[in-house]
């Protein structure tokens, strides 16, 4: 865990990838490793007091230079019967011309089990529910190899 962005960054130099879980919004410590980032996750609720937020974070990375492009959403927390909400969200999302993935993850106490076992999202019991967040996490790296590719190609 590290408490200063610095340190993270400079742990990022020794790592072929490094995860950072930061705030909702953009603090001295959320952009500078934005700048510095290939990819950057926000994950999203189908409400829009988390929704509205979560835009909002975006907006602000890019009117800080962060290339639209690196940025993609996840939209999370979908309860059962949610779906027409979480296409909305997803609509929403693109129509603020950001990117986001293709399905969503539904809320579901089998996720919070298998992190509670220090296990992760596609590792539940539950074959249908690690194939989701599969399929969500291979769109993710997919991604991350072409926004590391377009970075490379422009340097």
């Amino acid at each position: 865990m590290y408490s200063e962005p610095k340190t993270a960054l400079k742990a990022a130099n020794n790592a072929d990838i490094l995860i950072v879980d930061g705030k909702a919004f953009a603090d001295t410590h959320a952009l500078p490793i934005a700048q510095k980032s290939d990819l950057i996750i926000i994950p999203v609720g189908i409400s829009v007091d988390d929704l509205e937020p979560s835009l909002k974070l975006a907006v602000e990375f890019v009117n800080k230079g962060i290339d639209r492009a690196s940025i993609v959403f996840v939209v999370c927390r979908v309860p059962d019967k949610g779906d027409k909400e979480a296409m909305n969200t997803r609509a929403s999302i693109e129509a603020w011309n950001f990117s986001v993935v293709r399905g969503w993850i539904p809320m579901k106490s089998a996720y919070s089990q298998a992190m509670d076992k220090g296990l992760s999202f596609t590792e539940t019991p539950f074959k249908s529910l690690s194939d989701k967040t599969n399929k969500i996490i291979e769109q993710l790296f997919n991604k991350a190899i072409e926004q590391q590719t377009a970075k490379q190609g422009s340097a």
